[in-house]
């Protein structure tokens, strides 16, 4: 089995969350990696996490996204484009359209948002 990649940028704003872009893919062979990453960089912050141009999540992508929700102060953004998006839908994980509407949410003092759909 080939391992799968990941890749996070983060981007800090003085005003706002920091955002966490993640790119690659997230399976069973980095999910721990990828859920101890995000974890650290989310530690006593709020964090949006941009997934619009992840490529891939299988289901242990998926359950560390869901533990790392239940955690931390964080919303998702995910594309309306994004390919990913149907499979996040489907297993329930919400998510917000566009990074603007991810912080706002947080700011609101929501972190969730659009689950199926």
């Amino acid at each position: 089995m080939t391992s799968a990649n990941f890749t996070l940028k983060t981007t800090t704003d003085e005003r706002g969350p920091v955002t966490v872009a993640v790119t690659g893919e997230v399976d069973a062979t980095n999910a721990a990696k990828f859920t101890a990453a995000i974890e650290e960089i989310a530690a006593g912050q709020a964090a949006v996490l941009d997934l619009s141009d992840l490529l891939y999540s299988d289901s242990a992508g998926f359950a560390a996204l869901h533990k790392i929700l239940a955690r931390h102060t964080m919303a998702i953004a995910l594309s309306p484009h994004s390919p990913l998006r149907r499979a996040a839908a489907l297993m329930d994980l919400p998510s917000h359209g566009t990074v603007e509407e991810a912080v706002s949410a947080l700011s609101q003092g929501s972190r969730g948002g659009r689950g199926r759909g």
